[in-house]
Formats: C-alpha cells, structure tokens, sequence
C-alpha cells in the first residue's frame, strides 16, 4: 500500500511472482518451484527461508497479480468478534476487474488457473466437488457449537431400527467425548421446526428487524468515515516529516545518531497508521457488504409472500450464514445480514420436534 492506501508493486517481491509464474506455466510442480527458490536462497514476504507448497499455490491463485479483486473472499462467523472463515460459498463474490497494476498478464493467470484445475482433476482433488459433498444437506457446514466452536456433523442414530433418527453431533465431541465438549446433539427435525418458527416469527415483523439494522449498519458507516479522514489526515503528516527530516539531514543540521532515531520513531508511527487504514478499508468493505446482503434479503422476503409450513431448503439457504447452538434447547440463528435471532425452545417427541 501507497501513502493512499493503494495497491501498488513491490519490485523485488513482484519478481519472485513473476518467477513462480513462469516455472509453472512451464511445467514444473509446486513441490518443484518450492525447491529452486529454497536452492537459490529466496525468502518468502516474511522473511522465511523455507517456502511451503501452500505459499505457492497462494500466489498462483491470487487474482490481484493480474490486477484484479475478489471481494468477499472471506465471511464472518461472528459479527461480535469480526471474526472471519473462508467465503465457500455461502455469500456472492464481487469481481473487481482491472483494479490496480498488474504483474502478471491475464492470459498468464487464466492458463495457470486452467492447469491447476486439470492437475486437480488427475488426482481426484477438485474443491468444487468437495464442497458438493460437503454441502449435501441444507445445515451442512453452517451448525457451530457454541462451547468449542467445532462444526456439527450429520448422524443417524439406530440405523436399522424403526426409530431411526437423524441428529446433529459437536464434531469435538464425535471425535474426542465428552471429556472434551459435553455438547449434547440436537435432532434434524427440531432444528427445522425451529427454523419454521423463527422464519415465521421474522417475516411478520420484518419492517422493524430490517430498519433497525440499517440505521446501525449505516451509524457504523459514518463512524468508519470519520476515522479514515483523521487517519489519512495523519499519514499525510508524517509523510510530510519524514520528507523534511531527510531534507535536514541532507543539509548536515542534524547527526546521523539523530536521524537514525527520529526517523525509525516517525516510520514506525507510519507503518501503524498504514495497517490501521487497511483494516479500516476492510471495515468499510464489511458494511457494504451486509448493506448489499440487506437488499438482497429485503428483496427475497418481499417476493415470498406466505408463512412457512415446511422446511425449505431454499429459503434456509438464502437467508441463514450459520446456526449457533448454545445448548439442546437453545439456539441462535445468524442470518447473511448480520442479524442474529435466538431461539429457546422445549423439546417433545413428533413431527414438530418443540414447543
């Protein structure tokens, strides 16, 4: 990042991409452009001298060596924390295309993307396909324990009685007991009767849930500005030093010692400030984010005119990030806009699953 906050090439690192790049187009395998830059003692952008095949595959999917941006690359998981998981697919991505300088053509990441998916294939390791068979069934992936923070897996209990049931398990306590998390499993029916409820519940009263977060979401939006115009207010300053201080320092006004001290304090300073705006631009992308989210679920919910009486896959799917569940008869629905809707409930036997 510039003093701006844009994108711009690092020389040296854009080179080390470039060479990534060109070997595979070429041929060689990551395990093999892992070797030559370990052999030829290139450091990784943090400074490691051992690269892993992971870090190459980083750069060779990275769309902004073309000059392009993906937004929405990632989610949050917990709108508290802003803590954030990789987007596979439950939220749209945004193509920003031509964003910035590239250092690789487009032709170039196209025909790396087009080999990467070819050597995929060979060896069976498609990510599309996973995911497929990840998200077999509508709670797939999107059930977190509340205790330990593990995915819920589908099981079935009793098999090959009459009373087989399907559940939902803590994939700590599946793996590890209860030793480890006592979370207890929540049938599949209850969680779609719940769903049913709260959809219900949510749709009836959906003027209010909705404008209310907007005026939050657009409250966040204004506080978020004021604070990049004061940050980017005090980069511009400490540019303007750093620029004066080598101009003294060039006139002999000041001893090297000096310099060395006043100039580390005013870089540092810098550097913070830098990494203080980006987090501020990736806050701003956030709400943006939930406002477009918002319209989209505005929008879905003004199209679907009657009250749920079964589960719909559909309608969980477009509405619903994830499910926390805090205990066996308390849940917390997160939707894709950041609203959470809690849920406490009594469990009883039949279709329904609750009380």
């Amino acid at each position: 990042l510039n003093d701006e906050g844009r994108l711009v090439i690092n020389p040296k690192e854009a080179e080390i991409v470039k060479r990534i790049y060109r070997e595979y187009l070429n041929g060689k395998s990551m395990g093999e452009i892992k070797k030559g830059l370990e052999i030829d003692r290139i450091k990784t952008v943090t400074g490691k001298e051992k690269w892993q095949e992971s870090i190459i595959k980083g750069v060779l999917s990275n769309e902004k060596y073309c000059g392009d941006v993906i937004l929405q690359k990632t989610v949050t998981v917990d709108y508290l924390t802003h803590k954030r998981k990789r987007n596979e697919g439950e939220s749209p991505k945004y193509l920003i295309k031509n964003n910035h300088e590239p250092i690789i053509s487009k032709e170039e990441f196209n025909s790396v993307q087009k080999i990467m998916t070819d050597r995929a294939a060979k060896f069976g390791n498609i990510p599309e396909e996973r995911y497929k068979y990840k998200n077999r069934y509508a709670f797939s992936g999107k059930i977190i324990c509340g205790n330990c923070g593990a995915v819920f897996k589908r099981r079935t209990w009793n098999s090959k009685s009459p009373n087989k049931q399907i559940v939902w398990q803590c994939g700590t306590y599946i793996k590890e007991g209860k030793n480890a998390c006592a979370m207890k499993a929540i049938d599949d029916l209850t969680l779609k009767a719940v769903f049913i409820r709260t959809f219900n519940r949510f749709y009836k009263d959906k003027e209010r849930f909705l404008s209310s977060f907007i005026k939050n979401v657009e409250k966040g939006l204004e506080s978020e500005k004021d604070e990049k115009f004061q940050v980017e207010k005090e980069i511009k300053n400490l540019t303007e030093k750093i620029k004066e201080l080598i101009r003294i320092q060039i006139q002999g006004k000041i001893s090297a010692d000096e310099y060395e001290n006043r100039y580390k304090k005013l870089k540092n300073r810098l550097d913070a400030l830098k990494r203080i705006h980006l987090n501020n631009l990736e806050e701003k992308q956030n709400s943006q984010e939930l406002k477009i989210r918002m319209a989209e679920i505005k929008n879905y919910l003004n199209n679907h005119d009657r009250l749920l009486t079964d589960f719909d896959d559909e309608i969980f799917k477009a509405l619903v990030e994830r499910i926390r569940v805090i205990g066996p008869t308390h849940i917390v629905f997160e939707l894709r806009n950041g609203i959470a809707l809690e849920e406490k409930f009594i469990k009883r036997r039949g279709k329904n699953g609750l009380v």
